[in-house]
Order: structure tokens, then sequence, then C-alpha cells
């Protein structure tokens, strides 16, 4: 008995060692997971022919306090390659460097250049707060994730059915991001937001189990502490 009750609070902790805090905001194109002390976050927007997309990463461990109250922390921003979804295969030329400024609920998330494809309607990303009028995300919600995920290949959505997953009527495709919310017998249960502004229901979400072999992690290893 007290080897399984043992076993049994060794796989809780590992459990919720490993699990994190999604955060949405009242732009659905920003989507960010906090785990173990790291933030790593996307932002995806489409209007029409425009689009801008990007990844985001950094740690609180070294956040600061600056003269107006803001939480910074530092942050490099990055672009995968289509159908290259891997940190390690992504587009060197647009590595940017950036920050996220955080007081209250409110963030700003600057960087030193636009990331592709952003300026202008799809995204505003080079103001700070010390500037005019910077874009401020409001938080939405906040609940239990586990990582961010990029769709490698069209994938079918599934629903849970006791101990099994049956297909359902939905699937996503190659490219699309998403927040992982937990794993379970080779499928993990995810969220999408829809970025595309003229979609009937711009920022509508989804959420369905998909086959864990269709998702890549597209960050970089977390470094040990």
């Amino acid at each position: 008995m007290i080897k399984s009750s043992f076993l049994f609070w060794l796989l809780i902790f590992s459990q919720s060692a490993f699990a994190g805090e999604a955060i949405t905001f009242d732009n659905p194109g920003l989507n960010v997971v906090l785990a173990s002390g790291r933030i790593a976050g996307y932002y995806t927007a489409v209007e029409g022919n425009k689009s801008c997309d990007f990844y985001f990463f950094g740690s609180e461990d070294y956040a600061r306090k600056d003269s107006n109250g803001y939480t910074v922390i530092d942050i490099q921003t990055f672009a995968t390659q289509w159908e290259k979804f891997t940190y390690v295969e992504r587009d060197r030329d647009f590595d940017i460097k950036g920050h996220i400024y955080r007081i209250g609920d409110k963030w700003i998330v600057q960087t030193t250049d636009e990331p592709p494809g952003c300026g202008g309607a799809v995204g505003l990303f080079t103001k700070g707060p010390n500037d005019d009028h910077p874009f401020i995300y409001s938080v939405k919600r906040r609940f239990s994730a586990v990582a961010i995920r990029v769709v490698s290949r069209k994938t079918y959505l599934y629903r849970r059915s006791g101990n099994s997953f049956k297909k359902g009527g939905g699937y996503l495709t190659e490219g699309d991001n998403v927040v992982a919310l937990n794993t379970e017998g080779g499928f993990t249960n995810v969220r999408y937001t829809d970025p595309n502004y003229f979609s009937k229901k711009p920022g509508a979400v989804t959420v369905g189990w998909v086959r864990s072999s269709d998702l890549l992690d597209p960050f970089p290893p977390t470094p040990a502490k």
C-alpha cells in the first residue's frame, strides 16, 4: 500500500509539474502558455491576402520592473517556413528581439522590427508603452494547458467516448497553431482559434482531440535550470 500511494502521488506531481496556464486575450490572435517560468506564445491574424504570423518565447525568471510599473520580459520572436515547422528549420532572417510589458491584465508586445507580414490592420508590434497608441491586449481567460503546437499535416478532429476516440466531422490543416490542453492515449486535446478576420465567426474557437503524431513543437527546447 505504501508503494502504491507513493507511485500515485509521484504521478500526480509529474503531471502537475509539466502543466501550465494558457492565456487568451480580447484580440483572439494572441495566445500564450506559461509553464515552469517560461512564456511561449504565438500571434496569427489573416485579413484577405494579408497575414501576420509569428511565435515568441521568453523567461519570467529574468523579469524586471520599469519606472512606469510595467513588468518587462525579454522575448525572442521567430517565424517558421512552410512545411518546416520546427525551430531549427525556421527562417533566421525573421529572428527579431522584443519585450513583453505587463501591468495587471494589460499586455503590450513590442518588437524591434515588425514580424513577417505584420504592420497595420493585421497587427502592429513596434510600439511600446512610451510610444503613442501602442496596441494593448487585455487578458480574457486563463485555463490549464500544457503547450503550444503546430499542425504538421491535415488532421481530423476526434471526440472522446469513454476510453476510446471517434472521428468527428471537422479537421485542422497544415500550419494551424493550437493550444494543447492535455494528452492521452496517443491523442492531444487542442484549442484552435480561427485567425481569419473575414470568417463568418472571426475568432471562433474549436476544441477537439487530434492525433499527437500530427503535431509538432515549433519552439526550441527549454534550457535546463
